[in-house]
C-alpha cells in the first residue's frame, strides 16, 4: 500500500507490480534470483489480497447492486490465491518453490487481477 491517493490508484499500482514480477519469475533461470523474485511476488500478492479484502469487498457489498455475490466470487478467488501463497512460501523457505507451483501462483494472481478489473471494479 502507499502507491497512490485512492483505492483505484493503489490497485492499479499493485496490478502493475504483480504483472512485472510474475513475468520476471517466469523468465528467471538463476535459482537464487528466482527465490528472491518469488518472495517479492508473494509479498506483492499478499498485500494486494489484503487490500482488496479490507477495502473492496465491503464497498461492493454496501454500495453495488448484486455486490454481495460479486464480493463472494472475489473472496473465493482470493482464497485460492491465499492457499497457493502459503504453499509457495513454505516451499520457497526450504530452498525453492517448484516451477509448477510458481506458475500456478502466477496464473491465479493474474486471474484475480482479471476478475477485479473486469467483474468487480466496473
Amino acid at each position: 500500500m502507499g502507491h497512490g491517493a485512492d483505492l483505484g490508484t493503489e490497485l492499479a499500482a499493485d496490478r502493475k507490480l504483480i504483472e512485472l514480477v510474475a513475468d520476471q519469475c517466469a523468465a528467471e533461470q538463476d535459482p537464487a534470483r528466482q527465490r528472491a523474485l518469488v518472495k517479492q511476488l508473494t509479498a506483492a500478492v499478499e498485500e494486494h489480497v489484503s487490500l482488496t479484502s479490507k477495502c473492496l469487498s465491503g464497498a461492493l457489498r454496501e454500495y453495488v447492486p448484486g455486490g454481495s455475490e460479486l464480493s463472494r466470487q472475489g473472496e473465493r478467488v482470493r482464497d485460492q490465491v491465499s492457499w497457493t501463497l502459503g504453499r509457495v512460501a513454505e516451499q520457497n523457505g526450504f530452498g525453492k518453490a517448484g516451477p509448477e507451483l510458481v506458475r500456478t501462483l502466477t496464473a491465479q494472481a493474474r486471474g484475480l487481477l482479471e476478475v477485479e478489473e473486469h467483474r468487480l471494479l466496473p
